[in-house]
């Protein structure tokens, strides 16, 4: 079978050539016109985008990254840790790509942890090179973790797995969500845009025990947050491939793993348990 990735980069110029696997992953925009490779495995850490005609942005992964997560040797120039710039969003108009800087090798420790983020968020203008800063670079452990809305117009993010904000990318404006302290993260759209939904987590590490996880609902629209779903002693995730009307809620057990399942009707707004099979 030939792989998809490699057959779409066909008419492409050659990018990664110095990677240590192939191909590289690649990312392409709306009218396929572009295509953004992460070269995370190549000498350099950069990320490539080319169109058919042959025009070339080159990035290094460097230049996005915070100046206290460069390794500094005695008497030696700083070396780049190992990781690499991602691309993360391309906008309809086929104008500009989000891309993000990403450290491998992290990890939370903490039972509320919901996975590694991103050092900051960054937007390049495909026809002019131009750069600017979406999230600014940071050298936080767990950094940014963000959703864009299905047409595009808002970000959804959270830094430090803290208090969501949903800021619109048209106007610039800002709006914070208060979860009242827990842990959040598994920010998720609804397909027609007009709710966010995240998952919290309060734990007691002094125990090393969750003590109440959930699903949270913003609405854009009356700009109300929502309890979803409230459990105690147990963990609720979202599960992250999510298609069609049905969010799927992932809740685990503490320390066991048994796992069962809810969903949530993003048409109704109502929550359900699917029926054991016989």
């Amino acid at each position: 079978m030939v792989d998809a990735s490699a057959t779409q980069s066909a008419g492409f110029p050659t990018t990664c050539e110095d990677s240590e696997t192939w191909p590289p992953r690649n990312s392409f925009s709306p009218d396929r016109n572009w295509m953004a490779s992460a070269c995370d495995l190549s000498a350099e850490q950069s990320l490539e985008i080319v169109n058919k005609d042959g025009r070339q942005w080159v990035l290094p992964f460097r230049d996005f990254l915070a100046e206290g997560d460069l390794i500094t040797h005695k008497d030696q120039p700083s070396t780049t840790p190992l990781g690499g710039l991602y691309p993360i969003y391309w906008t309809s108009d086929n104008v500009y790509l989000y891309f993000a800087p990403y450290i491998l090798g992290r990890d939370g420790g903490e039972l509320c942890y919901s996975g590694s983020g991103y050092q900051g968020l960054f937007q390049i203008n495909l026809n002019s090179g131009s750069v600017a800063p979406i999230l600014a670079a940071t050298t936080s452990h767990f950094g940014y973790q963000f959703s864009f809305s299905p047409d595009g117009r808002w970000l959804a993010y959270t830094y430090q797995n803290e208090q969501p904000v949903i800021l619109n990318l048209k106007t610039s404006e800002s709006i914070s969500v208060q979860p009242d302290g827990e842990k959040t993260g598994d920010l998720t759209w609804a397909p027609d845009g007009s709710q966010l939904v995240y998952s919290f987590c309060e734990q007691d590490l002094s125990r090393f025990t969750i003590v109440r996880s959930g699903i949270k609902v913003y609405s854009l629209k009356t700009q109300t947050l929502a309890l979803l779903l409230g459990i105690d002693g147990k963990r609720a995730q979202i599960d992250p491939k999510q298609d069609g009307d049905l969010l799927e809620i992932m809740i685990e057990e503490n320390g066991a793993d048994a796992t069962h399942y809810q969903f949530y009707d993003w048409s109704t707004g109502q929550l359900t348990t699917p029926t054991p099979a016989p």
